[in-house]
């Protein structure tokens, strides 16, 4: 077996937007290294001309390369492995407008016939990804594919005790918090929906994250629905103000329609929000039996669970405790253990 604590992990990136005295220090301190044909360039030259090598552009050899997404053909001389966050663009492209499909197909072609493994983030992307590549590319991956989940940043289980700012006059006291940008994937109206319930009536609702491509439609339900003085939208926040967020909501509502993980759902786990999610795609997998878990199209489903995070203090405070162990569960130490031990499993075959 290698000896894992002998690897030398050299990140490398197309482009980088630190400024010269940052992306020093980064370099000094990670040994970051940028491809010379930049962030253009780089994917042109692998998409339609299949050159140069990664090793050629720098170089240098390297025993493995781990590409960390599948956002465009790679030029890799060696052997290398690729994670796999979902291939929604591919399976439920309703949900994915700015991801042209063929694109990432082909990537995932040239992945299939080319690297020796693949890092599935979920059970369920591996799935997906295993059935995708038997159908469309009539192979079978299933023995090169390890699963190896997420993990949530130590920083949100640190404690926000006080409310910044810009929010101590703009938020209501008590609110239902929703997260992730808009759009029909993340089924914000559905949320709403569920708000026209009689005895929701004075529940208000906090949309944290940028606009995507149904924005202009969730706002004019706002308006359709009478929610204007209930509906607040924040936009985008920092990491310590959506900490506190987390930690000051009533419940964290997720219903998204698809995810190859959900690493939002473990973020608010791990501030002591209790979470309102999905029933469906890597939710279950990753939230265990630490949330409330419905059906997202049913709009009922979420008021009813909404309703029950009101009513019942007990079992607000079971999922906050639930929640909390099972994101520490979730770790990015164990996640890179994993990966590390892997990489020995491919340099071994």
């Amino acid at each position: 077996m290698l000896r894992l604590n002998r690897l030398k992990i050299t990140p490398i990136a197309a482009w980088s937007d630190y400024k010269a005295k940052e992306l020093n220090e980064v370099q000094a301190k990670t040994g970051l290294r940028l491809l010379k044909t930049g962030r253009k360039i780089t994917p042109a030259l692998w998409t339609y001309l299949g050159f140069p090598s990664l090793e050629l552009i720098l170089g240098q050899k390297f025993d493995l390369v781990h590409v960390l997404s599948l956002g465009y053909p790679t030029v890799i001389g060696g052997p290398w492995i690729v994670t796999i966050h979902d291939i929604g663009p591919l399976t439920h492209p309703e949900y994915f407008s700015e991801n042209p499909p063929w694109l990432m197909k082909k990537a995932l072609k040239q992945a299939v016939n080319k690297a020796k493994g693949f890092v599935a983030v979920s059970q369920f992307t591996a799935d997906e990804l295993i059935a995708y590549v038997r159908k469309e590319f009539n192979v079978n991956i299933e023995n090169r594919v390890k699963v190896i989940h997420e993990g949530v940043s130590e920083s949100f289980f640190i404690p926000s005790v006080e409310p910044l700012n810009r929010f101590k006059e703009s938020i209501p006291k008590d609110y239902f918090l929703c997260a992730g940008k808009i759009s029909p994937r993340k089924n914000t109206i559905r949320v709403l929906e569920a708000l026209k319930n009689p005895q929701l009536v004075n529940a208000n609702l906090l949309l944290v994250g940028g606009d995507g491509w149904d924005h202009e439609q969730v706002k004019q339900k706002v308006k359709e629905f009478r929610l204007e003085y209930r509906v607040h939208f924040l936009g985008y926040v920092s990491d310590e103000e959506l900490r506190y967020l987390y930690r000051h909501c009533l419940s964290f509502v997720y219903p998204s329609l698809f995810e190859g993980f959900g690493l939002t759902v473990l973020e608010a786990m791990a501030c002591g929000a209790p979470v309102i999610s999905s029933q469906t795609t890597s939710i279950p997998e990753v939230a265990g039996e630490a949330a409330l878990l419905i059906d997202p199209l049913s709009s009922e489903a979420i008021s009813e669970a909404m309703l029950r995070i009101l009513k019942d203090n007990e079992l607000r405070e079971d999922l906050v405790l639930k929640g909390q162990h099972r994101a520490q569960k979730m770790n990015w130490t164990k996640a890179a253990q994993d990966t590390m031990h892997y990489y020995s499993e491919v340099l071994n075959y």
